[in-house]
């Protein structure tokens, strides 16, 4: 089972790291030490002072805690970066009409796509990019929450953009699919089985921090 952190439980701070896998040569004589990265590592979030100040928000974060069930069921994680390309919501029926709730539909402005197909733990990767422009340093995630982050731009030919990224691709991706830089998301489990243990003031009040690592 996989669960969305839901938008109701915003953090007020946010932190997103690589945990990165290096190897060392050894120090030599004269104390140089080489050293390489690996494709290994993992992505580490913690979501900081989430205000739980709410009858509605209470209620969000008990139904969340049975959901996850500690580290039984999967998470997908926002990176709530203010960075990204925007969803643009309020857009009405065709005869300008909103739901019953005064919502309406929601739409990305920007759209890309996989321009090829790219291979497990690729690193070079080319979209096709439209409404908007994307540059390093943005998330992006790709199927099943697969999150990235666009290292440096190679080459830009019209609409086509090939980046560099990290981490390397989690999964083989098909020509035409998705990357989403609007909502980008990471499938991670939490750190430890009690993350969800919220200290409630008075029965009404708390400002828990929860720690995820990625599921792999």
């Amino acid at each position: 089972m996989m669960i969305v952190w839901p938008s109701l439980l915003t953090p007020r701070g946010i932190r997103f790291t690589f945990d990165a896998r290096t190897r060392s040569g050894g120090v030599s004589i004269t104390g140089a030490e080489q050293i390489a990265a690996s494709n290994g590592g993992f992505w580490r979030a913690s979501l900081i002072g989430i205000p739980v100040v709410s009858q509605q928000k209470r209620h969000a974060w008990r139904a969340l805690e049975a959901q996850i069930q500690g580290r039984t069921n999967d998470v997908l994680v926002p990176v709530f970066s203010i960075d990204q390309p925007v969803m643009i919501g309020g857009i009405p029926h065709s005869d300008e009409a909103l739901f019953s709730d005064g919502s309406g539909y929601s739409q990305r402005d920007i759209s890309a796509v996989f321009t090829s197909g790219a291979a497990l733990r690729a690193t070079e990767i080319t979209l096709t990019v439209l409404g908007a422009t994307v540059q390093p340093g943005q998330y992006f995630s790709v199927g099943t929450g697969r999150l990235h982050l666009i290292a440096s731009l190679l080459e830009v030919d019209g609409d086509d953009i090939t980046i560099r990224i990290w981490p390397p691709l989690r999964e083989p991706v098909e020509e035409g699919a998705d990357a989403d830089f609007s909502a980008p998301k990471c499938r991670m489990k939490l750190a430890t089985d009690n993350e969800m243990a919220a200290e409630f003031d008075l029965g009404r009040f708390a400002s828990p921090t929860v720690e995820f690592v990625e599921y792999l």
